[in-house]
């Protein structure tokens, strides 16, 4: 989850360049919070191709 992105987040600032602890501790949050949503999809979609899709939605946004 957003743990994963920490280390890009915090050595390169990669979306928040200025507050790189604290963007860090939001992107986790909202990488759990959107792990609900994809899990769903998943889970009723019984494949992992809606979830990816939703996933790169979400990029896009």
């Amino acid at each position: 989850m957003g743990i994963w992105h920490a280390s890009t987040i915090i050595l390169l600032g990669y979306n928040y360049p200025e507050n790189r602890l604290v963007g860090a501790f939001l992107f986790t949050l909202f990488t759990a919070a959107a792990s609900i949503p994809h899990s769903y999809v998943g889970k009723i979609s019984s494949s992992i191709l809606p979830a990816a899709s939703l996933h790169g939605a979400v990029n896009a946004l």
